[in-house]
C-alpha cells in the first residue's frame, strides 16, 4: 500500500472523519478482493473543489470491472448474496450523507480508481 498525499500542507476539511474512514476502509477491502497484484495506492488531493480520496490498482483493471456492484433491496437476508454489495450500497449512502459520491474512474490511465469526492468541503 502506497500513499499519494497531493493536498496542500496544513489542509483540513469539517466533515465526519469516522465515516470517511469507514468508507476508505471498505472501498480498500473491495479493492484487496479485485487486485491482480500487491500494489495498491491511496491518494488525495483537490480536483475542482472537492475532495477526492481515491484506491487505486495501478497494474490491473480489477477483472474488467468498470462499476461497482448494486445492492438490490431484497437480497439483504439472502444467504446466497455476497454481503459486498451491501458494504458498497452502504459506503454510497454515507458519501451521500457527506456531500459526496462514489464512483469508477474509467478514464484514468493510471489503472482502475475507486473514487470518494466530497463536495463543498471549506
Amino acid at each position: 500500500m502506497q500513499l499519494q498525499n497531493e493536498l496542500p500542507d496544513g489542509f483540513t476539511i469539517n466533515s465526519d472523519a469516522r465515516r470517511i474512514q469507514q468508507i476508505l476502509t471498505h472501498l480498500l477491502f473491495y479493492a484487496v478482493q479485485f487486485a491482480s497484484s500487491d500494489e495498491l495506492l491511496l491518494s488525495a488531493k483537490l480536483n475542482a473543489g472537492a475532495l477526492e480520496l481515491a484506491v487505486v490498482d495501478p497494474n490491473s483493471s480489477m477483472s474488467g470491472m468498470k462499476e461497482l456492484p448494486v445492492y438490490v433491496k431484497d437480497t439483504l437476508n439472502d444467504p446466497d448474496v455476497d454481503d459486498l454489495g451491501v458494504r458498497i450500497e452502504l459506503c454510497r449512502r454515507m458519501a451521500c450523507l457527506l456531500g459526496g459520491c462514489i464512483y469508477i474512474d474509467t478514464q484514468s490511465k493510471d489503472g482502475v480508481r475507486i473514487v470518494l469526492q466530497i463536495q463543498n468541503i471549506l
